[in-house]
């Protein structure tokens, strides 16, 4: 088993959008986000970060086997460049 990590990707978006709303459904009192409502939310504004590739604002993803993605963590710098926030971080269970 290989476990890689890259920023996400545009084209991957889908798989994070997924393990998103998993993470979400699992663990609602971790996220300042609700379940319901990202569901029915088409346009996330990850999607756009996802797009702009910043080096401020990124999502990294954890791949097992260069394929499903298996975790997910969100970054944010406060401006100094010195410090910043993990905005969302989730794996999944069965990841072994």
């Amino acid at each position: 088993m290989s476990i890689e990590y890259h920023n996400i990707l545009p084209n991957e978006s889908r798989a994070y959008r997924m393990i998103r709303l998993e993470s979400l459904k699992e663990f609602p009192e971790a996220f300042s986000a609700n379940y319901e409502e990202s569901v029915k939310s088409k346009n996330s504004g990850w999607k756009k970060i996802l797009k702009l590739k910043m080096s401020e604002r990124f999502v990294t993803g954890v791949f097992i086997d260069n394929f499903e993605l298996s975790g997910i963590c969100a970054f944010v710098n406060l401006g100094n460049n010195t410090s910043g926030n993990i905005l969302q971080m989730y794996v999944r269970k069965k990841v072994f």
